[in-house]
């Protein structure tokens, strides 16, 4: 195992708030950062890297992550405290036990069984030993009135890992270039949907090049959480956040200041381009402002912690057109409380990347790295 540590301390700016929320920040005016790298032994097999592990889930204690191998249709379940691969669980791609051939999202639903979706929203449960127990086309779900038409999708399809059976996706009207927030109940047979004008501020940056018929974009990130017993929405370009309410039929508003970033993208751009190479030049130049990651929960510190990102490119890169990830970056940290009010932010100095997969475990945010084609971790330790 390689082990590296970087030292240093950084004055947290702390946004003003009630008496009591200032003094549940008084000890934290003040914090230093500590990182280490660590590798995952991976044994006689090769652990699946090449989509950056984006489907993986942890266990709730989190000392499991799961991987999924979409080359033999396993999850690779690696030991996070021994740093190992400790097996592979195998399941089926066809038949009656098959997970299908365009597996998108993967998420226990509780201690017994698993949700497999593709990107349309057609998925279903099964076991940890890999028997399916029912299908599940959250697409087609109840009334046929409520079923999604041809010109929606489902996706970003979450839940929480309670066995409650009610999932939460994002619903894209192409013909009205529009999104929803979806909440399926499956043992009601019941969908609503809630309008999403925040996913509209992705709208002037998405990049468009239309060949004929054809057609191809890019756009900065929405996401959709399940995190902290909530449902947050954001998307890539501000710190803007909504957080559906209890009775899940509206939601509430979240946006901040800040002293150390930019709150949001601001630049004028051409969103029809006429190659793909002036798509992903513009791209590029959009990159160069601040990008916002989804928000992510620490169980123990109960925190909500969120990357934010600079990028920057060299001018002189050799690097495949179509690669548009920043060849520097500099990389912020925002702290909130459980309540998403903010705590602090921060400037992370030896953050360089595009922080890859990242989840809190053991007070530390672990930052997925392919490491020669090993699974490493940066870990991030944060001392108030």
């Amino acid at each position: 195992m390689k082990d590296f540590i970087f030292l240093f301390s950084i004055i947290l700016l702390v946004s003003c708030g009630s008496p009591e929320q200032q003094s549940k920040l008084a000890n934290r005016n003040t914090m230093s950062f500590s990182m280490d790298t660590v590798m995952v032994s991976p044994g006689q097999e090769i652990v699946f890297l090449n989509r950056g592990i984006h489907q993986s889930f942890l266990s709730s204690d989190r000392r499991y992550l799961y991987n999924f191998n979409p080359s033999d249709n396993s999850l690779e379940k690696i030991d996070l405290n021994e740093l190992r691969l400790e097996k592979k669980i195998p399941f089926e791609k066809e038949g009656p036990n098959g997970i299908g051939g365009n597996v998108h999202t993967i998420f226990p639903l509780n201690a017994d069984s698993l949700y497999f979706g593709s990107y349309s929203g057609v998925g279903g449960i099964f076991t940890w030993e890999g028997k399916k127990v029912m299908d599940l086309p959250l697409n087609k779900l109840g009334d046929k009135t409520e079923h999604l038409s041809s010109n929606e999708q489902l996706g970003g399809i979450k839940s929480f890992s309670t066995g409650a059976m009610v999932f939460y996706g994002l619903i894209s009207v192409f013909d009205k270039d529009e999104t929803e927030l979806a909440t399926i109940d499956v043992n009601a047979q019941k969908i609503s949907r809630i309008p999403l004008p925040l996913m509209d501020r992705t709208r002037p940056f998405r990049v468009t090049f239309r060949d004929g018929p054809a057609k191809s974009s890019i756009s900065p990130g929405s996401y959709l959480v399940t995190e902290g017993n909530k449902v947050i929405l954001s998307t890539g370009v501000s710190n803007e956040m909504y957080v559906l309410d209890k009775g899940g039929d509206s939601l509430q508003h979240f946006s901040y200041d800040s002293q150390i970033m930019p709150i949001e993208k601001a630049g004028k751009y051409h969103n029809e381009v006429n190659s793909e190479e002036e798509m992903y030049a513009i791209y590029q130049t959009i990159n160069e402002e601040i990008n916002y990651n989804a928000p992510f929960w620490d169980t123990e510190e109960e925190l909500f912690y969120r990357f934010s990102y600079i990028g920057e490119y060299h001018p002189n890169s050799d690097k495949p057109v179509f690669d548009v990830i920043p060849d520097r970056c500099k990389v912020f940290l925002t702290i909130y409380d459980e309540n998403l009010e903010l705590i602090g932010e921060s400037l992370v100095p030896e953050l360089t990347k595009v922080p890859g997969r990242h989840f809190a475990k053991n007070g530390k945010i672990w930052i997925f790295e392919n490491m020669e084609d090993e699974m490493g971790f940066v870990r991030l330790s944060i001392d108030f």
